[in-house]
């Protein structure tokens, strides 16, 4: 393998239930994991069924229902997508809704009867189930050898999820896994509360060397006047403290802010009218995987102005060490799962508004070399070339050997 990133778990088939469609605007983890583990092993990548009810009034939600009954109707007839030689992907057909028990009964067997049928067609034997949801527990009896639970999220807390069906079905998963990560200090902890079998913490990391190398900034980008400050990501509502970030841009005019990502991914509702008003807002969209490290690299400082909840203080940001990968200075609002990673120097953390305008106002201020090398030394140890194998070595001592 070109990064060196053998995997200890090798020759077995793996059923990986996602958190995201396979095609999205950037990869998550569900993504690197199944890729990686395709080097060693066979991976049916299984779609995520969803853990909310979509919103008819959303064209978002829509369209997703459309490309997943296409993805169905396809994949019914001829069978799993082929991505390379030992990946594939399924999309699986459930009722797009998640209020009732009679609902649940029903796409449990809809979700087992398409992954039975996806598996067999594969010549799948004793696969490992590694879940990246809570829903894996209507898998487990795909998981006679070995059971993951890789949680990157306090699900419970998405808008428009059912928490008690989510509790009910991540208290049973936990309860069988042998294995179970957590990718920041608040998940574990409360995981282990549901569970006997210990936790491993396993913090989000970057493909350092897509984010490290110095890029160009795109003709879009190369337009807008200096200073820039940027956020890339997913523009949710419920995660971005959209009046947070309108205050601050209100009150330093002589600074342009980037936004760089899909608007509303997983709550509709999400509005950025009140930012885009602004003259020195300007909002891009969804760029491409390849292109989003020009636009990390055209601007100044980056942020994460996140809402602080349960859900946001639970989850570790993606973007943290691509934004470090590239050298920029980071200002943060202080979620519990960043401040546990003990990154020192390396982001500075801002509770309120006057505190991300003293926070930015310092960090456009900088100018030292030094501190540029020590942000890209620091997400070389967070990226997948180290985590991977940490992640495969556990699974190979945790999971059963195939029969």
């Amino acid at each position: 393998m070109s990064d060196g990133q053998r995997s200890d778990l090798a020759g077995r088939d793996v059923v990986l239930l996602a958190s995201a469609p396979w095609e999205t605007p950037g990869p998550l983890n569900c993504h690197h994991v199944a890729r990686r583990l395709a080097r060693d092993n066979r991976v049916l990548y299984v779609e995520s069924p969803g853990l909310r009810t979509p919103k008819l009034s959303s064209r978002r939600d829509v369209g997703r229902i459309g490309r997943r009954l296409r993805s169905w109707l396809h994949q019914r007839w001829s069978g799993p997508t082929q991505i390379t030689e030992s990946l594939h992907t399924v999309a699986p057909m459930i009722a797009p809704f998640h209020s009732s028990a009679r609902i649940e009964r029903t796409n449990r067997s809809l979700l087992r009867s398409a992954v039975r049928r996806a598996t067999k067609q594969l010549g799948f034997r004793d696969p490992v189930l590694w879940s990246f949801l809570p829903v894996g527990s209507w898998l487990l009896d795909h998981g006679e050898c070995g059971i993951v639970y890789h949680c990157v999220d306090d699900y419970a807390g998405n808008p428009g999820a059912n928490p008690e069906q989510i509790g009910r079905q991540e208290e049973m998963l936990c309860k069988r896994a042998q294995l179970i990560f957590a990718t920041s200090t608040p998940l574990a902890k409360r995981l282990q509360t549901l569970t006997e079998t210990p936790v491993v913490t396993v913090p989000n990391v970057a493909e350092v060397e897509h984010f490290a190398e110095a890029r160009t900034p795109p003709e879009d980008l190369a337009a807008v006047p200096r200073p820039r400050v940027g956020f890339i990501g997913n523009l949710a509502g419920y995660k971005v403290d959209v009046e947070l970030l309108r205050e601050i841009a209100a009150r330093m005019p002589e600074v342009e802010f980037v936004l760089i990502g899909p608007v509303g991914s997983g709550d509709p509702s999400t509005s950025l009218s009140a930012i885009t008003q602004l003259a020195n807002v300007r909002s891009f969209g969804a760029r491409p995987y390849d292109e989003v490290p020009a636009y990390v690299h055209g601007c100044d400082v980056c942020i994460i102005p996140f809402r602080r909840s349960p859900l946001t203080d639970s989850a570790f940001p993606l973007k943290t060490f691509e934004y470090l990968a590239a050298g920029k200075p980071v200002v943060a609002t202080p979620l519990m799962s960043l401040r546990d990673a003990q990154l020192g120097d390396d982001i500075r953390f801002a509770g309120g508004a006057d505190d991300f305008l003293a926070a930015l106002t310092e960090a456009l201020a900088e100018d030292d070399p030094d501190a540029v090398a020590r942000r890209r030394a620091v997400a070389q140890q967070n990226s997948w070339a180290i985590r991977f194998p940490e992640i495969s070595s556990h699974a190979r001592a945790a999971l059963p050997a195939a029969t």
